[in-house]
């Protein structure tokens, strides 16, 4: 069952089978198309039967705990790199996303993947009978420091890449999927060994993004056993989909956008770590994962707790796991049994997700740093210096609220107002030797 974000569909079903119905009294919004995954990985499919006679694209039908696959869960540092596809525009413009944008939806991933989020403990949002269940899938990410030739980032994470100078073609209407895999992927892709290549653009059909599946090494159920080819492999993600109004309010998110929290790409990264969506694509369907109940189909908006279907009562769906379709502030959990689902594609050497550990682009030699004082105190009109002190020869790049920037070492703002409170980070560079430190400190005004 194939649905993307923010097209309407015609019609509804018929009749639902006894039992899988919604429970009387409740109703669903008309579907809205979100996540291109299955539908891509359909045509990734089909075009390895092309390539390769004999292969089977049938997926396993394994059934059962992933905890048999491992012995003991491990956290994983694993690198990320945002190809930013723009037009030209000056950054933080247009579709040219700013550094602060980046940073906001490696924090959001950080926290989902951790477990870490503040909405998860809020039973408002993650109900009380669900709150067990809520699972540390035990892993986070940095921003590649590296390029692929070694090259320290200027902006860590980021490859900002000019449509134009690629000879990119730029429809109204958004990148297909077909033209991104086949053109714009192939010509910005990094090494996917020891990369996560996300690729943020305008993507058309209303699109919010789509992944790649990894390759079933471990052979849980409901994957076929190649993800796909290593040049289209990764993340796509619509721009304003990508990072949080709530972390960066100044970003570029649109307008009335339930999907400005960056779960987004909690959601895509699943599907990149062997997650299938909660609903298993079809009625009452099955997404391999034991503590997750049987649903009828996605979920959207927020619905209410709780929502019976395929006789799940008393508890109803899962519907607020990050791998159904409601929106950014009503999703808030991966599920114990999704977190080993993850450990054991990752325990089990699947090429270019275990990879990525071995990643030269991870630094563990940063910068001796120190920020002047973990918060700065203002009166509203007075000035305030923010400092920082690193190595002799050292470079500074401050960011903060509204996109403030500066490469002072020790930056002055001036007639302070409670618009400029907030967190202010600095990134400290040296030549060669170590990698950047990032450092944070708060303005009270």
């Amino acid at each position: 069952m194939t649905k993307l974000y923010s097209v309407l569909v015609s019609g509804v079903l018929a009749a639902l089978a006894l039992g899988a119905r919604p429970a009387a009294g409740q109703t669903q919004p008309a579907p809205i198309r979100r996540c291109a995954t299955e539908e891509v990985n359909s045509q990734i499919q089909a075009e390895l039967q092309r390539l390769m006679p004999g292969y089977n694209a049938a997926r396993s039908t394994k059934d059962g705990r992933a905890t048999a696959l491992r012995t003991q869960a491990t956290t994983y540092t694993l690198p990320i790199i945002v190809h930013v596809i723009h037009n030209g525009e000056a950054v933080g413009t247009g579709v040219n996303l700013s550094r602060a944008q980046v940073q906001s939806q490696i924090d959001v991933l950080n926290e989902d993947y951790r477990n870490l989020n503040a909405d998860g403990t809020s039973t408002a949002v993650v109900p009380a009978a669900f709150q067990a269940l809520r699972g540390d899938v035990q892993l986070q990410f940095v921003p590649a420091q590296r390029d692929p030739s070694g090259n320290m980032l200027a902006e860590p994470g980021i490859d900002r890449v000019n449509r134009t100078t690629k000879g990119f073609t730029f429809p109204a209407a958004g990148y297909s999927t077909t033209y991104i895999n086949s053109t714009i992927k192939p010509g910005t892709y990094w090494n996917p060994e020891q990369y996560i290549n996300i690729w943020v653009l305008p993507l058309g059909s209303n699109l919010l993004g789509y992944a790649q599946f990894p390759d079933n090494t471990a052979n849980v159920g409901g994957l076929s056993a190649l993800g796909g080819s290593a040049t289209t492999d990764g993340v796509v993600i619509l721009y304003t989909a990508f990072g949080s109004q709530l972390k960066n309010p100044t970003g570029i998110y649109g307008t009335n956008n339930p999907y400005n929290r960056g779960r987004t790409l909690t959601h895509e990264l699943g599907h990149f770590f062997g997650m299938r969506h909660i609903w298993g694509d079809d009625d009452c369907g099955n997404d391999y994962v034991d503590d997750t109940p049987a649903q009828y189909e996605e979920n959207y908006n927020c619905p209410s707790f709780p929502h019976v279907t395929c006789s799940n009562g008393p508890g109803g769906d899962m519907f607020m796991n990050y791998m159904d379709y409601v929106n950014d502030a009503c999703m808030a959990m991966f599920s114990k049994a999704q977190a080993n689902r993850v450990q054991a594609i990752m325990a089990a050497g699947t090429p270019r997700r275990t990879n990525l550990l071995s990643s030269p682009a991870i630094c563990t030699n940063l910068v001796a740093a120190t920020i002047g004082a973990p918060t700065y105190t203002a009166c509203s009109g007075s000035n305030v210096t923010l400092a920082a002190a690193g190595p002799t020869g050292a470079t500074y790049y401050w960011t903060g609220p509204n996109d403030y920037t500066s490469t002072a070492q020790n930056p002055t703002l001036t007639n302070t107002t409670a618009f400029m409170a907030g967190t202010y980070a600095v990134a400290v560079s040296v030549g060669s030797g170590a990698c950047p430190v990032r450092l944070t400190t708060n303005l009270v005004v």
